[in-house]
């Protein structure tokens, strides 16, 4: 099943965005960096589609590393979205994201979180912001 935005994507540019889907144990852990500095080419388009999609009620930007290769960072979106629309959400941020990643050679994942449920601990660690919605508590 495509999501209106694949669709939109693949009458435009004849390509849907390629999705890989993984599952991580719950006891999976990251380290989270508080000098995160998102890409100026980035941050357009993230806060754009946002702002079409109703649903995405906020979104994080975060810089992680594995705690045993901490100097091998990557980026991380973390989308507050209902969990029935979470698919569709990571999905259309993959679509309109998926080809300024390739030109740039940056590697990036997108997590969900339901935004009605107490934020996740990595997102109260020091120096993470929300870069689209409002402050959650």
């Amino acid at each position: 099943m495509l999501y209106p935005e694949e669709v939109d994507s693949l009458l435009k540019t004849g390509t849907v965005a390629r999705v890989e889907k993984i599952h991580l144990d719950d006891d999976f852990s990251f380290l989270v960096s508080d000098q995160a500095n998102p890409p100026i080419w980035l941050m357009p388009s993230l806060m754009w589609l946002y702002s079409q999609l109703s649903f995405v009620q906020v979104a994080y930007l975060l810089e992680v590393a594995p705690p045993h290769a901490p100097a091998e960072r990557t980026l991380l979106i973390a989308l507050g979205v209902a969990p029935e629309y979470a698919e569709r959400a990571v999905r259309a941020s993959i679509t309109e994201i998926q080809p300024l990643c390739t030109q740039n050679d940056v590697a990036l994942d997108i997590t969900t979180f339901d935004p009605a449920k107490e934020r996740p601990a990595y997102l109260r660690q020091r120096g993470v912001e929300r870069f689209y919605g409002p402050p959650m508590h």
